[in-house]
């Protein structure tokens, strides 16, 4: 009998270096190379070693000589399109000694398909393709200009010359990485730096109608060490107490009174004030903001869910209104009804303002020389929206409430939010119009300016409701 003992060796372990990739037990943050465009200069004069130290000086860099271990220190290592023009207007001035004097350039662009453009010293040839992509393209750039004379001054000695530019498609990395052969012989991309995110909005500071809706805000989130999609976002919205006209604020404002938020890549919670989403394919959370009946000043503020990786915050404002209100101000009438929760209470567009202006002038006619004769009361706050008038006030049913245990946010002031309706006395107190030439106004503003003038209230209480422009608002 044969036995036959099979021993379990294990080769020990090598300990991984932290710049090796999650997967071989470091702790690099490891992505694929990616397509990326690498530019080259070149000026199409034979190669001489006064040129070489200009580019390297151009580019940022330190000159030390052919013979130094390094011949040219710290220059752009990755020229970007943007820079290719620059770099070799620079080159030209200081090869030329041009100074002050003019140059110009004719520049071919990023040649097309079926041109192309000959060197000696330089590139030849056009843009390349490769599966329907191009991977490789030329630009030619012809300076000419004047050099510089010092001994006598001026700008003289016509010179012209050619600079060509060259791009081609290579693998490289996204900012922040290095590119290396790993451990499976291909090239990726490393960082020790952990993943990083931004978030932004745009969109924003927006103006927004109360009760109207704003569309295509965005929340962004910008990445380094991670792809910017599927990141949790929470935006959240609130109300500036004391603000739109509003003085007088309480935790009813901030939830059901204030603007909601909606998207359809999110959930929304407490009344629209929360709304959790998700970025989509290009780091973005498209959303919506709806202003509330109340006038004010409001906030949307942006950040990522996950606690575990922090984006930053970011945040926008948002006016809630109606645009161009003015101040009634003086006149011939006088103003009342202002109280302290909302001192501004007299505020109309101008072309109801000229409306009450020829109403007021031409009743006061009938009672000179006793004076003005309109009590004004009640128009729109500074920014119209929701009037939550009055402290106490008695509702269509003649149920009387007061606001200061009821609370606010109510209004029996339903049309007066856009600036065209305003209140005037007719209790017969001070300000009033007279009960025997009521029926003579209400024909009168109907009859001469298009307004619609109706009793409202009783007692103390009853006044003109006067629709300024003939409609409700």
């Amino acid at each position: 009998m044969i036995l036959v003992c099979i021993l379990s060796v294990t080769a020990p372990t090598l300990s991984a270096a932290p710049e090796d990739c999650p997967t071989n037990g470091g702790q690099a943050t490891c992505t694929p190379p990616i397509p990326v465009w690498k530019h080259s200069l070149c000026d199409d004069v034979a190669a001489y070693l006064v040129r070489s130290a200009v580019w390297c000086r151009v580019m940022g860099g330190v000159w030390y000589g052919p013979y130094a271990p390094v011949v040219c220190d710290g220059a752009d290592p990755d020229v970007s399109d943007a820079e290719i023009y620059p770099y070799a207007l620079a080159f030209e001035k200081v090869v030329h000694n041009t100074q002050q004097c003019p140059i110009s350039v004719q520049d071919s662009g990023w040649l097309q398909p079926g041109q192309s453009i000959g060197s000696w010293n330089c590139w030849s040839g056009g843009p390349v393709y490769q599966n329907g992509g191009e991977t490789s393209n030329l630009r030619e750039m012809l300076f000419t200009g004047q050099s510089f004379n010092a001994n006598t001054g001026q700008c003289e000695g016509n010179w012209s010359e050619r600079v060509i530019a060259r791009r081609d498609l290579r693998l490289g990395c996204p900012d922040g990485y290095t590119l290396r052969i790993g451990a499976n012989g291909q090239r990726e991309c490393f960082s020790l730096a952990p993943p990083s995110c931004q978030i932004s909005l745009s969109g924003f500071p927006a103006e927004v109608e109360p009760g109207k809706t704003a569309d295509n805000r965005v929340a962004t989130v910008s990445c380094t060490g991670r792809s910017p999609a599927g990141v949790g976002v929470t935006l959240v919205a609130d109300v500036t107490a004391n603000s739109g006209g509003h003085q007088h604020d309480d935790e009813v404002r901030h939830t059901r009174h204030m603007g909601q938020l909606g998207s359809l890549q999110g959930m929304s919670t407490e009344n629209g004030k929360v709304l959790n989403g998700v970025t989509d394919a290009d780091g973005k959370l498209y959303f919506s903001f709806t202003a509330p009946a109340p006038a004010g000043d409001h906030t949307v503020t942006a950040q990522c869910a996950d606690s575990t990786n922090p984006c930053g915050m970011a945040q926008g404002a948002v006016w809630v209104g109606i645009k161009d209100l003015q101040a009634i101000g003086g006149g011939p009438w006088e103003l009342v009804g202002g109280k302290s929760e909302h001192p501004d209470n007299h505020y109309l567009t101008v072309p109801a303002f000229l409306v009450l202006q020829q109403l007021s002038v031409h009743w006061r006619h009938l009672y000179v020389p006793f004076g003005p004769v309109f009590a004004v009361n009640d128009a729109s706050l500074e920014r119209g929206g929701l009037f939550d008038c009055c402290e106490i006030y008695t509702d269509r049913r003649g149920v009387q409430h007061d606001r200061r245990y009821e609370g606010w946010w109510t209004s029996p002031h339903s049309q007066h939010r856009r600036g065209t309706v305003v209140d005037i006395r007719a209790n017969g107190g001070s300000g009033s119009i007279r009960r025997e030439d009521e029926e003579e106004f209400v024909d009168y503003a109907a009859r001469a300016l298009g307004a619609v003038a109706r009793i409202h209230g009783v007692g103390t209480g009853r006044h003109f409701h006067v629709l300024l422009m003939g409609v409700a608002e």
